[in-house]
């Protein structure tokens, strides 16, 4: 296992500047330091150029895992890449390989704003920057579907097939915590998603994670990046919008929603998403999915949490929202 600590990434920095010198004209090392998050390690990292300091992103893969799906730093440069033929804001590329002393590694461009997941993260913000948000992050959503399959599949691609999308989780559905309450409504959801799959769905670059967590805005509301791509891939186009509106429909959740949801609306972001030039058509399957996935998520996180296997006492208070999502997406797919 390389080691992280900050020296190490300094040292490593400094082996890799000349790599940036295209993008930032005689940079020098400042300082690193920790960015946080939870996929991979990050860091950012000041730089003195010939125009000034600036401040980059370092995102490494994590240590002792296979270079696959969300440890595989080039899916998603790959896929910033590919935006940079469209109008959505987005981390640029700066450089991206492996090295000694930490393994793969990709640089970005930092982007101003915050993101407006967390809780707490919207309240006192007026009515007319909410609607800019709102408005913005799906006019993105549909300038991401525009990047068509063939662009992308060559590294993210190919695309398995919905019935995979739905038995996928049918082993983490047994490790969760909610197994004997949650078996009678997943093994419905289960077979009526199968039952009722889609077959001629268009294929595009998809987010895979596409929530107001993982979108940057000034504070007059304005989107200033789409990030956090570990789980791009190559899907139906309507999988990203049927996960946002899941997130924003208060019918799944009850007392449990998150605070996002009381601020936008499934159904206004789907108009929204339509008036971008985004397709809806069929995206209740694709809802009904997003509902499924969560609950098997949220279950088997509050286990893994509870086992103290994965501790994050934030699971405590959303893994009963497995619960009424399950129930959700039956109720979804009954009614469609």
């Amino acid at each position: 296992m390389r080691n992280r600590d900050l020296a190490t990434v300094a040292r490593a920095l400094s082996d890799l500047l000349p790599d940036l010198t295209d993008a930032m004209p005689g940079a020098s090392l400042v300082r690193v330091r920790s960015a946080g998050g939870n996929a991979g390690f990050s860091y950012l990292f000041d730089v003195a150029t010939d125009q000034g300091e600036r401040t980059c992103f370092l995102r490494l893969a994590p240590p002792g895992v296979r270079r696959a799906g969300t440890a595989d730093l080039r899916r998603q440069s790959t896929a910033l890449a590919a935006l940079g033929r469209t109008e959505v804001p987005h981390p640029v590329v700066l450089a991206e390989g492996e090295h000694a002393l930490v393994g793969d590694y990709l640089v970005t461009s930092v982007v101003a704003g915050r993101a407006r997941g967390g809780r707490g993260s919207l309240a006192g913000l007026a009515g007319d920057v909410r609607d800019r948000m709102a408005a913005e992050a799906m006019a993105a959503l549909a300038g991401i579907h525009s990047v068509p399959a063939g662009a992308v599949e060559g590294y993210l691609g190919p695309f398995e097939g919905p019935e995979q999308q739905v038995t996928r989780w049918d082993r983490f559905f047994v490790k969760g915590e909610y197994v004997a309450e949650l078996r009678r409504d997943f093994e419905r959801a289960r077979a009526l998603l199968l039952a009722s799959a889609p077959s001629d769905e268009r294929l595009a670059l998809c987010h895979g994670d596409f929530q107001f967590g993982n979108l940057m805005f000034t504070d007059d509301g304005a989107l200033t990046a789409v990030i956090d791509w570990e789980l791009c891939g190559v899907a139906p186009a309507l999988s990203d919008l049927g996960w946002i509106m899941a997130f924003h429909d208060r019918r799944a959740w009850g007392p449990l929603a998150r605070e996002s949801a009381s601020y936008f609306d499934a159904e206004q972001l789907r108009a929204l998403y339509t008036k971008a030039g985004g397709d809806s058509a069929g995206v209740t399957w694709f809802q009904a999915l997003a509902h499924y996935k969560y609950a098997v998520i949220a279950s088997l996180n509050l286990s893994l949490h509870r086992r103290g296997k994965r501790e994050d006492p934030e699971w405590e208070r959303r893994g009963p929202g497995a619960l009424t999502n399950m129930r959700h997406a039956v109720r979804l797919l009954e009614s469609g």
